[in-house]
């Protein structure tokens, strides 16, 4: 999910709350992912 989450992340076309919703996590999980790179 990880990876997803930087993967989504990285193509800046969707915000946390939609990668949020397309990995299936919370959107603290998707901050706290990409805070820790």
């Amino acid at each position: 999910k990880h990876n997803r989450i930087k993967e989504l992340d990285s193509q800046n076309n969707m915000t946390k709350e939609e990668i949020a919703k397309a990995v299936g996590v919370g959107v603290a999980t998707v901050y706290r992912v990409l805070k820790e790179g």
